[in-house]
């Protein structure tokens, strides 16, 4: 008898870790929001706003929870810099949305069997769809400018960028909240780089 619940046991505990190293290596598709601070370099203010996407993780083994991340994010992000001198107010207000494509290469650490950490590496693309700036001041009336436009602009704003995508996410059950990084290689405005900083939270599926 004390035998055939020492086997079972056995049996039972083999199951139970076959099944937390599937659901390790089960492919995933996640839903994300997240808020976003884009720095641009040589900039007095950070732009802030939100980030929307998808990503999906494709299992790479069957026995390593080893992936390759792809998905798509828009993200808007406004910066604001004011300046007053007596009765003189000033106002310009940058609004940007793009439009980026990860590639990571990911891995999961199972802590519990719920409970997974997720360090990720990769590369991102990214579409510089609107770029424009508003500025205000005392007596003259708001103006608009095209940051793409060189009939706007002298240092015009391009529309492509490559860098790379470096975070770490932790899953509990199917939510996700995590970090990631991305800087750019190449120049937003000729002589400006950018990076942004993301913090996240998802549902996986």
């Amino acid at each position: 008898m004390k035998k055939a619940i020492l086997l079972s046991s056995v049996i039972l505990a083999g199951i139970s870790t076959a099944q937390a190293q599937s659901d390790l290596t089960d492919d995933y598709f996640r839903f994300e929001a997240s808020y976003a601070s884009m720095i641009f370099q040589h900039f007095d203010e950070n732009a802030n706003g939100f980030a929307l996407g998808f990503l999906y993780g494709n299992s790479l083994s069957p026995d390593i929870p080893l992936f390759i991340e792809y998905g798509a994010y828009g993200s808007f992000g406004v910066c604001k810099v004011e300046a007053t001198d007596g009765s003189y107010y000033a106002k310009e207000t940058d609004k940007f949305f793009n439009i980026a494509a990860p590639v990571n290469l990911s891995y999961k650490i199972g802590l519990t069997d719920n409970i997974s950490l997720v360090p990720f590496a990769g590369v991102n693309f990214k579409l510089n769809c609107v770029s424009y700036a508003e500025l205000e001041a005392t007596g003259y009336s708001k103006e608009r400018y095209n940051l793409f436009d060189d009939e706007d602009v002298e240092n015009t704003a391009h529309h492509f960028q490559f860098g790379a995508n470096i975070g770490i996410g932790l899953n509990i059950s199917n939510f996700y909240v995590g970090y990631r990084f991305q800087p750019d290689f190449n120049e937003y405005f000729d002589g400006v780089k950018s990076k942004t900083n993301y913090i996240s939270i998802g549902v996986n599926f």
